[in-house]
């Protein structure tokens, strides 16, 4: 069986491995380690399996959880519950409650293995330090000449925008008088006909003054030379 001085062993191993900094903050008397890893300060909370009984067992470790929940709020940023890695995962709370409450788990392992089973969530708002907040003052002014540059270049297009659109409108009025000339164009009327008849009345004039005088003005002239007319193509 593995004891909590053992694991409190092993895990300050591990997380020193990883160069967590092992903070000196006072907590004592709620986290068996507290770490810090960048800007968050972690707290870890370890169980030992001392009872056979799977209720008891869930009992404490529930009752861990709110305690270090309760106490720990506003001191560290997230919280671990640390328990022996042979530890049958059916007696544990379930998984949902751990992610409810924000609360991480490790498996540790005699060997010095650690599992992060379940990652524990940041339960303060993230604040940002002078480093960051130069960083991103850095970006908005360089975002800011980005637009700066972009209302340049529209001011620029801006007269060119309306010098298409006033030839888009001479183009519409060009298009509009093309329209009414065709227009104008189907509907001439056609005067062939009457050309050709105009003609054959002035032809057949010219020949009856060369026919004998009773033949002259003869109707039937007319006729016989629509006729020929009518059967060329």
């Amino acid at each position: 069986m593995i004891t909590e001085a053992k694991i409190k062993s092993l895990l300050k191993e591990h997380l020193l491995r990883k160069e967590w900094e092992e903070c000196s903050h006072r907590l004592d008397d709620i986290f068996d380690l507290v770490f810090k890893d960048g800007r968050n300060i972690i707290g870890i909370k370890i169980l030992g399996i001392y009872t056979d009984s799977h209720a008891r067992l869930r009992e404490e470790i529930e009752n861990a959880m709110l305690e270090t929940l309760k106490a720990g709020s506003g001191k560290v940023d997230k919280i671990y519950i640390a328990v022996p890695a042979n530890t049958r995962l059916a007696v544990l709370p379930p998984a949902n409650k751990f992610k409810k409450a924000g609360i991480g788990l490790l498996l540790v392992k005699e060997d010095g293995g650690v599992e992060e089973r379940i990652i524990a969530r940041p339960l303060r708002s993230e604040t940002l330090d002078l480093k960051q907040l130069e960083e991103l003052s850095s970006l908005i002014t360089s975002l800011k000449a980005k637009v700066y540059a972009i209302e340049e270049r529209i001011k620029e297009i801006q007269p060119l925008k309306q010098r298409l659109s006033l030839l888009e409108s001479k183009i519409s009025r060009i298009d509009e008088r093309i329209s009414a000339i065709r227009s104008r164009t189907l509907t001439v009327p056609d005067t062939s006909a009457y050309i050709k008849e105009n003609v054959t009345e002035k032809e057949i004039a010219r020949i009856s003054t060369d026919l004998p005088e009773f033949a002259r003005d003869n109707p039937w002239l007319t006729v016989l030379s629509r006729r020929g007319s009518e059967d060329k193509p």
